[in-house]
């Protein structure tokens, strides 16, 4: 199988943004008062946001949810992401499947802005044909990572057949089967492969692995 075109995840894939994450989440909570014992880091990175933090907060009404969102979204997408890294070898395999002529993407659960603002930050946003995320739309239409990786496969003409999507959690795994992709998991991510229900076509410890299956 050749292939033409690589998709990516993005936390956990190409940038480790957790604890970011996770502390602007936390400040969130805090300043609108509500106190949340621990911070579930598979249902943050996995799930969409909303998704996430009703999960582990489920007493929270919808008007509470609604504030810190809001609040969250004020922390995250302002800060200089003085935590967030490059995965390890992103940086040699960019360039690299740019000299083969590779088409790249990303379709992640992250929203728009920081997404942009961190691969503005990396200086790496050039490399990447298309970028979806679940609010590419606005709010009121809120995409999965399924929908979204048949949204990338049908606005840049993608044969499934050439493409393969380059994640970290099983939902990632799920999401390329739905859509007909090679599926490729690397191991130094967020997921613990061993555990997925579904598996992936093929696992490579880092990222720059993939250039051994493409």
């Amino acid at each position: 199988m050749e292939i033409s075109n690589v998709i990516f995840d993005f936390d956990g894939t190409l940038v480790d943004s957790l604890k970011d994450v996770l502390e602007s989440l936390k400040l969130a909570f805090e300043k609108c008062g509500f106190t949340v014992s621990s911070l579930d880091t598979g249902k943050i990175i996995q799930m969409q946001l909303r998704e996430a933090i009703r999960s582990m907060t489920p007493d929270l009404t919808t008007e509470q949810t609604d504030r810190v969102i809001g609040r969250f979204k004020k922390i995250y997408d302002t800060i200089d992401y003085p935590n967030s890294r490059l995965m390890p070898t992103v940086t040699d395999l960019l360039p690299e499947l740019k000299d083969r002529s590779v088409g790249m993407f990303i379709v992640s659960n992250k929203r728009t802005v920081p997404t942009l603002r961190i691969l503005d930050k990396f200086a790496i946003r050039h490399f990447f044909t298309g970028i979806f995320n679940p609010d590419m739309y606005g709010d009121g239409k809120r995409m999965t990572k399924s929908e979204l990786l048949a949204l990338a496969l049908e606005e840049h003409s993608l044969s499934k057949d050439s493409t393969a999507y380059v994640g970290d959690s099983e939902i990632d795994v799920t999401a390329a089967k739905e859509n007909g992709l090679l599926s490729i998991i690397v191991k130094n991510g967020y997921g613990n492969v061993t555990t997925f229900k579904d598996q992936p076509d093929y696992t490579v410890h880092q990222i720059i692995g993939i250039l051994n299956v493409l």
